[in-house]
Parts: structure tokens; C-alpha cells; sequence
């Protein structure tokens, strides 16, 4: 066994032996994943989503086609493509947002670790459009809402604490680089406020 990984298990309280080395375990100890026993991570999971720092960080997604969703709301039919795109987009964002707080490898941005931010804004886009078929532009109030208490009745307070300041974030940053419509964005706002932890 090398001697460095063993320092570093030591230091994160974790014995690690040849019987019982693990490569996931690993990564988790060395920072480059998050634990998945995390509410946050396990949130992203279940939406198919993960985050890992390798040097910067990297989203692996699951085919959203093999996860939950609508299928058709109104005029709208769920699409897989537009499905990887919004998550995609989700994920830039998140990393725009990263970058404007702090350098990516700082310990906390937003008061969490970046992996749990990133994988929370990107979970965020990712839900949206799965429950709503509603990509960003088109967010409505009434879609929110029930993200908002659906999400809200599955996370523990911690977590869902952290997902309010996230969603409350995103919406601030796109009014304020116009992605969103004032009137549209006002309406965001207020279905935010309504559901404050």
C-alpha cells in the first residue's frame, strides 16, 4: 500500500488496508468525489447526476432518458437532446457562478463545498426540466412551486436549506443577466421567498 494514501485516509479517519482498498473510497478521501452518503449528492444521484474535481471539475450524467420525467405537459413533449443540453447548461452555470465567488479549488463557495453547489444548481436544471419540461427562458411559478415542495419534503432541513440558497441564486443571477424576463423573474422571486427555510 502506498504510504501517502495512508496518511491521507489516516487524516480523514479512515483506515485503509490491501483487503479493504477501494478506488471509489479513494477518491472520496482524496477529495476529488463527494461522499455519497451526502443528502446533496445523493439528491444529484437520484437525478443522474455527479460531480468530481480531476484537475477541474467534471459532470458524469446518466442517459436522462433512464431517469424519471414527464413526458408531455401542455404542448410540450420531453425531448432526451434538450434534456443533456439543459443539464449541460446547468452545469456551466454553476461553474460561471464557482468562478465569480472564488478559484475552483476553494474549500466552500456559498457557504458548501463547490462540488455540492455545482452538483445542486446542476440538479436545479436538471429537475426543471425533468418534472416541468421547462428550460430556464420558460420557468413558470407554478412549476417552481411544486419543485419547491416536492424538494423540500425529500431533502433533510440541512440540505434543503442549501438547495433554497442555490435555486434563491440562480434566479437572481439570471434577472440580473437578463436570461430571465423581469415580469418572469419577479414571479421566480416570489415563489423563492414563499418557500424560505
Amino acid at each position: 500500500m502506498i504510504k501517502g494514501i495512508q496518511t491521507l485516509a489516516h487524516q480523514q479517519n479512515v483506515t485503509v488496508t490491501d483487503d479493504n482498498f477501494d478506488i471509489d473510497k479513494l477518491k472520496v478521501i482524496a477529495g476529488i468525489d463527494q461522499s455519497p452518503t451526502i443528502p446533496e449528492v445523493k439528491f444529484a444521484a437520484a437525478r443522474g447526476i455527479k460531480i468530481s474535481f480531476e484537475g477541474e471539475y467534471v459532470m458524469r450524467i446518466e442517459r436522462p432518458e433512464r431517469l424519471p420525467h414527464a413526458t408531455h405537459l401542455g404542448k410540450y413533449d420531453w425531448k432526451s437532446l434538450t434534456a443533456e443540453r439543459t443539464t449541460t447548461q446547468g452545469f456551466w452555470f454553476a461553474l460561471d457562478l464557482v468562478e465569480r465567488k472564488k478559484d475552483l479549488t476553494a474549500k466552500n463557495v456559498y457557504g458548501m463545498p463547490p462540488p455540492i453547489f455545482i452538483a445542486l444548481v446542476t440538479t436545479f436544471y436538471t429537475a426543471m426540466y425533468a418534472d416541468a419540461i421547462e428550460t430556464p427562458k420558460r420557468w413558470s411559478s407554478p412549476a417552481l412551486e411544486l419543485h419547491m415542495q416536492k424538494t423540500r419534503n425529500e431533502l433533510p432541513k440541512s440540505a434543503w436549506k442549501r438547495y433554497w440558497q442555490v435555486v434563491d441564486l440562480v434566479i437572481s443571477s439570471l434577472r440580473n443577466n437578463q436570461t430571465l424576463a423581469a415580469k418572469q423573474a419577479d414571479e421566480l422571486e416570489g415563489v423563492v421567498i414563499n418557500a424560505r427555510p
